[in-house]
Formats: structure tokens, sequence, C-alpha cells
């Protein structure tokens, strides 16, 4: 087992996995400073049946709204034959299960990560 990381669950407690770096649950306190932040978001049963509970779609912040206080997240690709994908979501919405910086890179090398 690596020496660091983290152990986080985004199923309740009923699943764990390992993350090399403490994941950013926080949002920035000014909208405009998320930006480019890479977000985990939740996936509603309604929106996808075939995922299982906990499952996570990721993505960057490209846009938000003051107004509506929403931003929006354009999906990463599984393909690039995949059309993007992007949804507006509510800032504070608990679906959002985590945040990173930009600056925050994935390993360099599959056995980091």
């Amino acid at each position: 087992q690596p020496k660091v990381g983290y152990w986080v669950s985004y199923t309740e407690q009923k699943e764990h996995h390992w993350l090399p770096f403490r994941p950013y649950t926080d949002r920035p306190e000014q909208l405009h400073e998320c930006l480019g932040y890479k977000v985990g978001l939740k996936v509603a049963p309604e929106i996808d049946p075939d995922e299982g509970p906990g499952a996570l779609y990721a993505g960057r912040i490209v846009a938000f709204d003051r107004n509506k206080e929403t931003v929006t997240i354009l999906f990463d690709s599984v393909s690039p034959q995949d059309p993007p994908e992007q949804e507006e979501v509510h800032w504070t919405s608990p679906d959002i299960q985590w945040l990173m910086p930009a600056t925050v890179s994935r390993p360099k090398t599959i056995e980091e990560s």
C-alpha cells in the first residue's frame, strides 16, 4: 500500500477509493476563482442508470454565472470521437464531490496513480 495518500469515500462511507493526494472539497471564496478547476460530479441515477451509486463524472469548470451562482462543467471525453458534453450546476450543489485547482496535475506514471 502506498505511504502517501488518502482514502476517500463518495458513497456515504460504503466504498473507499485511494487517492495519492488530498482531494480539495473547499470551494474558492470568489466564484470567478473556480475557472479551470478540475471537478468530480456525482452521477444521478436518473441521468445515467447504467452507473452504480457513487459514480462520478470528471471535468473542468469552463464558465460561471454570478447572477445564477452556477458553473458550467465541460466533461472529460472518454474517446476522441465522443462529442463534448457540459452541464450547468449550482455552485453549492452537493453533487460536486471534489475540486482541484488546475495546478494540481495527475501523477506522471500509472504506478503512482
